[in-house]
């Protein structure tokens, strides 16, 4: 509305100026002072320019030095622009300017002081922007603007001390930045300005102390950015701010003790950035706050010992909160109402973080939950409410951390990955944990227990290189594992104690380079194999024959690629080694070897097959050694003779099955 007002109110003073005589609809642009003194006799009584005016040139200094030939401009409907002049020493030849429709640019004009001149001019339909203007000590000629139909933009004026001048402003229908202004000491010319509808960015102003000026401000409808401000202590001149369109950015200003003065706003749509501010102690001033719907971005603030200013902060739709390298941070306090976090949350290398102490309400983080590098952290405690991490759980190098307890609540996480923490002992603290998508255990070195007692089904396990972990024990409810199992590189790791609930193995079984392993009891049992089994560098295994196994080798359809090497002998060759046990061991009434004879072996043409007396018929199914069956026969008695002459010379298997069980023998062809 305010600015649809600028514009009427533009329009009828244009309409109402009876005396000017419109002209150059297409603009002008002037680069040289002869240019400027020829206007009035190139354009006679020309003072309604329909167009945009451009006094200077971008790229190269000119050499005007006054305005005087311009004096006849009463009205620009388009912009106005003076660049690169620098021996402009005054904008007198202005003085009957009285509507600009555009913008308004002064830019490196190095000899100008003031604005002396502009006094009459009332209305500016676009931008203010005055960049770059190194003598420029006033701006007080602007007295009559009230409204800025685009932006403020005030920057690199280095002998700017205070904005009086635009006292009367009160509207910007656009962005207003004040920045990189060496003199800079006030903010009091803007006392007036209430509403800002794009962002509101304030920086790299060294000698600016306070915010006041802008104690009026009510509304910035984008991001506010207050940065780079080196005497600022607080933010005290935003009190009257209610309302904040986009995200809060406090980023480097190194006298920043807290945040207070920052007005009653309750809620950003955009996210809260606090960085670098090295005499940050809290966040009070925020305390309003109370929805956020992005994120929380808190990182490299070394004197910050806690999150207090953020206790209103609650509910489940803060986007997420990102913690990093805060020296004396110890714990959370400051987020306790906070219930959930839609996407990550993130603690990173904060050397004094003991625990999450100050989370006490948060139960769901919607993306990862990333615990990195933290020196003293030892547990969880301050999460016992956390029930969801919706993508993962990711926990690594905190050298310190001892166990996961603090989480009793977890139940599910996307993914676990727990990794280069020497001083964890057991991950029991996440007994409630009955789901996950993935679990990756790597190089804990004093990890000797896996404690996830409730854990029934996770899509993928990796265990590898934890130097002390002695076996798999507490995993006594899994029992599905959806896309493989690998265990390798634990060099204490004896066992596999822990899987004996395990019924469905899809994506394949790993076992490789454990030095110490001699026991796969725990998968002796039926398990639903699928995948390519390895199980390879294990110089103590020696038995590999257990249910699971023999299920997966024995003859029919291939459910993946078995390889079987480096291990014991008996563990070293499926067709050597691991088929013949499985063939021997797999019914509960075995028959021992002694009992079978056949011979010759090795043989020409033919074999003979003779079993004790009385039991009975038999059948004998000759294979090759990649498993392929190559013939059986059926016997009517206990003998069997079997023709052989059609095959190469080779080893063959021969499985043996009869009423008492099945064997395997060997046979070779010269």
């Amino acid at each position: 509305m305010k600015k649809s007002l600028t514009i009427l109110l533009l329009s009828v003073g244009l309409f109402s100026i009876k005396a000017q005589t419109s002209c150059l609809p297409q603009g002008i642009t002037l680069t040289s002072q002869q240019q400027v003194d020829n206007f009035p006799a190139n354009y006679p009584g020309c003072t309604h320019i329909l167009g945009s005016v451009i006094i200077g040139n971008f790229n190269l200094s000119t050499d005007i030095n006054n305005l005087s030939g311009l004096n006849v401009i009463a009205v620009i409907d388009g912009k106005l622009e003076l660049w690169n002049n620098p021996i402009l020493e005054s904008l007198e030849g202005l003085s009957e300017l009285t509507h600009i429709g555009g913008d308004f640019n002064l830019s490196t004009c190095h000899s100008l002081t003031n604005l002396s001149g502009m006094e009459e001019l009332v209305a500016i339909g676009g931008g203010l922007r005055l960049y770059n203007n190194n003598s420029l000590v006033s701006i007080e000629a602007l007295a009559n603007i009230d409204s800025l139909g685009s932006g403020l933009g005030i920057g690199e004026n280095n002998s700017l001390v205070n904005l009086n001048g635009l006292n009367a402003l009160a509207y910007i229908d656009g962005d207003c930045a004040i920045e990189y202004n060496e003199a800079l000491e006030s903010l009091e010319g803007l006392g007036n300005l209430g509403i800002v509808e794009d962002y509101l960015f304030i920086s790299g102003n060294p000698a600016l102390a306070s915010l006041s000026g802008l104690d009026n401000l009510v509304s910035v409808g984008e991001d506010m950015t207050i940065s780079d401000q080196p005497l600022l202590v607080n933010l005290e001149g935003l009190g009257a701010l209610t309302a904040i369109g986009g995200g809060l950015f406090i980023d480097y200003n190194e006298s920043l003790v807290n945040l207070e003065g920052l007005g009653t706003f309750s809620s950003l749509t955009n996210g809260i950035s606090v960085i670098g501010n090295a005499s940050l102690e809290n966040l009070s001033g925020l305390e309003g706050l109370t929805t956020l719907a992005e994120w929380i971005t808190i990182y490299d603030n070394p004197s910050l010992k806690n999150l207090s200013g953020l206790d209103g902060l609650s509910g489940n739709n803060t986007a997420g909160v990102f913690i990093y390298n805060n020296e004396l941070l110890e714990n959370m306090t400051g987020l306790g109402a906070l219930q959930g976090i839609t996407s990550d949350f993130v603690v990173l290398n904060n050397p004094s973080l003991k625990d999450f102490s100050g989370l006490t309400a948060l139960s769901y983080v919607g993306g990862f939950l990333r615990v990195w590098e933290n020196s003293i952290l030892r547990d969880f405690a301050g999460l016992e409410a956390l029930n969801t991490i919706s993508a993962g759980f990711d926990v690594r190098a905190n050298p310190l951390l001892e166990s996961f307890s603090g989480l009793p609540s977890l139940s599910y996480t996307g993914s676990i990955e727990v990794r280069e923490s020497p001083a964890l002992v057991n991950m029991a603290g996440m007994s409630g944990l009955n789901s996950s998508l993935s679990l990756d255990i790597y190089d804990n070195s004093s990890l000797i227990y896996l404690g996830l007692t409730s854990l029934d089904s996770v899509w993928s396990l990796n265990i590898h290189a934890n130097s002390s972990l002695p076996n798999l024990s507490g995993l006594g409810s899994l029992n599905f594992i959806g896309s493989g199992l690998a265990v390798y590189g634990n060099p204490s790791l004896e066992t596999l104690e822990g899987l004996g609930s395990l019924e469905r193995l899809t994506g394949g079984l790993l076992l490789d380079d454990n030095p110490l392993l001699s026991d796969i009891s725990s998968l002796n049992h039926s398990i639903y194999l699928n995948g390519d089994v390895t199980i390879t560098n294990n110089p103590k295994l020696s038995w590999c024959a257990v249910q699971a196994i023999c299920e997966y080798v024995l003859p029919g359809p291939s459910p993946g690629t078995p390889t079987f090497f480096n291990n014991m002998d008996g563990c070293n060759g499926m067709w050597e080694d691991i088929i013949p046990a499985c063939l021997v061991s797999s019914e509960e009434e075995k028959v021992t070897a002694q009992m079978v004879q056949v011979f010759p072996n090795p043989a020409n043409n033919e074999f003979n097959v003779i079993l004790p007396e009385g039991a009975g018929s038999f059948a004998v199914s000759i294979l090759d050694m990649t498993g392929s069956l190559l013939g059986t026969n059926l016997s009517g008695s206990e003998n069997l003779r079997m023709d052989i002459s059609h095959l190469p010379s080779g080893i063959y298997l021969l499985e043996i099955k009869m009423a008492g069980g099945i064997i395997a023998e060997k046979i070779i062809k010269h």
